[in-house]
C-alpha cells in the first residue's frame, strides 16, 4: 500500500512538471511573437514614427522641455502642433502671455494625449466638461514612459516654480504599461 502511495505522488509530480514545462513553453512563444510584432513595427514605422524631444535625467526623470513648439505628424494623421509652457507642461495654445492652470492631468504617454492634438486630449474634454476654457486654463504633466517617482519631482519642481497656482482639478492617470519595453524590460525607448 505505501508503494501504490509513492507511485501516485511521482505521477502527480510528473504531471505538474509536464504542465509547468508547457505553460513556460506558451510564455516564451507569446513573448518572442510580441517582440517580433515590436520589431516590425518599428522597422515599418522608421523615420515615420515622431519623437518627442522628452528631458530623461536620472535625478528628475522624463519630462517635456520648457516652452517646446513644434508641429508633428503620425503615421496616418494630419500634422498638429505640440505646445509646452514655461513649465514643460502640454498645452493646447502656442501663444505666450499669463495664462492660469485650471485643470491638471498628471501622468505618462496616456495623460500626454499622444499621437493627438491637444484638444481631443482627456484633459481638453474634462476641461470643457467643467466650463473651462481648454484651450488656456489646461495643462498636462505628462511624458511617455514617466514613472511615479519622476512624476514626483517633475510636480515637485512645479510647486516650487510656481506656488500661486492651484488648479481647480488635478486629474492623476496611473497606467500599468502600454509599451513593450517599459512592461517587460522596465526601460522606454
Amino acid at each position: 500500500m505505501v508503494a501504490l502511495e509513492g507511485a501516485w505522488w511521482f505521477t502527480c509530480c510528473k504531471a505538474l512538471i509536464r504542465t509547468a514545462a508547457v505553460v513556460v513553453e506558451c510564455l516564451i512563444i507569446t513573448i518572442l511573437i510580441l517582440a517580433t510584432l515590436e520589431l516590425l513595427s518599428r522597422v515599418v514605422h522608421l523615420g515615420v514614427r515622431p519623437m518627442l524631444p522628452y528631458i530623461a535625467d536620472e535625478a528628475q526623470g522624463s519630462r517635456m522641455p520648457a516652452s517646446f513648439d513644434s508641429n508633428v505628424r503620425f503615421l496616418g494623421s494630419p500634422a498638429f502642433r505640440v505646445c509646452t509652457d514655461e513649465y514643460g507642461l502640454r498645452k493646447s495654445s502656442c501663444s505666450t502671455g499669463v495664462e492660469s492652470t485650471t485643470v491638471l492631468t498628471v501622468g505618462d504617454s496616456q495623460a500626454f494625449g499622444w499621437a493627438m492634438p491637444f484638444e481631443d486630449t482627456f484633459t481638453a474634454h474634462v476641461a470643457k466638461a467643467l466650463g473651462e476654457d481648454a484651450e488656456h486654463n489646461a495643462r498636462a504633466m505628462a511624458a511617455g514612459g514617466t514613472d511615479v517617482e519622476s512624476l514626483l519631482a517633475w510636480a515637485k519642481d512645479y510647486r516650487s516654480q510656481a506656488p500661486l497656482t492651484r488648479p481647480r482639478l488635478n486629474i492623476i492617470v496611473i497606467n500599468f504599461g502600454n509599451d513593450f519595453d517599459e512592461m517587460y524590460f522596465g526601460r522606454s525607448t
